[in-house]
């Protein structure tokens, strides 16, 4: 048996805390990019363009997990939820904030009047025009999300951050999502999945063993799918990829699409997929999270102030550039909580990403360690945790 987890690691204000995971939907044929054609400061084309419609728009919500319920958190009435622009705790970056039911009346968004951009930039826009406050569901939970509904500004942004920061009882947790501002090109290709669960919505959750999640990649070019014929698709577990005997079976008809079950999945499991068009191969990865299995990893992690390793400090996916963190995984049996007392050994791999999914370093040594300096180096880095045991 094979087990896979992912811990996200951030270099940033020691006060805040951060979430892995922000769920995105993505408007039809469209991700997370927007392109743009200008000349001055006349914009003449725009793919896609947003509007307040269903399919139309990118949909940002935060999505936060209970390790210690092995569950996504539902929203309480008093809980609090901030997006921002551009900076994860100022308060003139504020888009919308409140509470779910804030978020379901609509009422959450904040300074709808306030510019956002610059006439130089080429579009000056409103909050009101590119965010609107509303919720979406995933996993039969429903949440507060902010909705990109308008063109953004094009010229000197060439990316923006979307950041929630969900205060609740317990504590604080936030999460980012990323959107790209870019300038149309014949070479502007982009793959982006989309999955959706077969028990209705956006979901990259199986919960239940009789659902299954349907992943479709399209192949973009300038944030457009139009005119673009002829694609070949190989679909793998990002483990495999290029291992064509290993080549995952798509839909009959549909070489796109790629049904993923259950046995699929052992805990987390990344699915990458391979576009070629013209001669030119085009990838993306996905991440499914099973969490009905029996098994699961837990991190071991353990923040540590410095490299003299001596003194602990919070044990958040937040860290400082001193810090040094560490890493002594072991498998849990999530139906009891209790330590793995099964058969055979399990044996740890470690692979660490840049948010881009390139790998930084690899290592099959426990502990594993990863110093803060190299986590603000790139930006932010994911530590990929693999645990085998043959006898399973």
């Amino acid at each position: 048996m094979i087990i896979q987890d992912v811990d996200q690691l951030v270099c940033i204000d020691e006060s805040d805390s951060f979430a892995s995971s922000m769920g995105m939907t993505f408007p039809t044929d469209g991700g997370n990019a927007q392109y743009y054609e200008k000349t001055g400061d006349t914009v003449s084309q725009v793919s896609p363009s947003f509007s307040d419609a269903n399919n139309k728009r990118m949909i940002y919500f935060p999505q936060i997990f209970s390790a210690i319920g092995n569950q996504y958190l539902t929203p309480g009435a008093n809980d609090i939820f901030t997006f921002r622009l551009n900076n994860l705790s100022a308060d003139n970056a504020i888009i919308a904030q409140g509470t779910l039911a804030q978020f379901t009346a609509g009422t959450a968004l904040v300074n709808g009047s306030r510019v956002w951009s610059t006439a130089a930039q080429g579009k000056a826009q409103t909050y009101a025009q590119v965010f609107k406050a509303m919720t979406q569901t995933f996993n039969n939970i429903t949440v507060p999300a902010l909705a990109i509904i308008g063109d953004p500004a094009y010229g000197t942004q060439a990316d923006i951050q979307i950041y929630c920061t969900c205060q609740f009882e317990n504590g604080k947790i936030s999460s980012k999502g990323d959107f790209e501002i870019r300038p149309m090109s014949d070479s502007a290709f982009k793959v982006v999945i989309d999955a959706s669960s077969s028990l209705g919505g956006n979901d990259q959750v199986i919960d239940a063993s009789s659902e299954y999640i349907m992943l479709t990649a399209s192949l973009l070019k300038n944030g457009s799918a139009s005119g673009i014929s002829g694609a070949t698709y190989k679909w793998w577990k990002l483990a495999d990829k290029g291992d064509d005997t290993k080549v995952l079976t798509a839909e009959t008809g549909h070489p796109e699409k790629l049904k993923v079950v259950e046995s699929m999945v052992n805990g987390h499991q990344e699915f990458v997929v391979e576009v070629t068009y013209e001669s030119s191969a085009y990838y993306a990865t996905i991440t499914i999270n099973d969490i009905q299995d029996q098994w699961v990893i837990n991190k071991g992690r353990t923040v540590y102030a410095d490299s003299n390793k001596t003194t602990t400090v919070e044990n958040s996916n937040i860290i400082k550039a001193a810090n040094v963190v560490s890493y002594t995984p072991t498998i849990v049996d999530s139906h009891t909580g209790s330590a793995y007392s099964g058969s055979g050994s399990w044996s740890f791999g470690f692979v660490l990403k840049d948010n881009h999914g390139t790998t930084i370093s690899t290592s099959s040594a426990v502990p594993f360690e990863v110093s803060g300096a190299v986590v603000k180096q790139y930006g932010g880095v994911n530590v990929h945790i693999t645990a085998t045991n043959s006898s399973i």
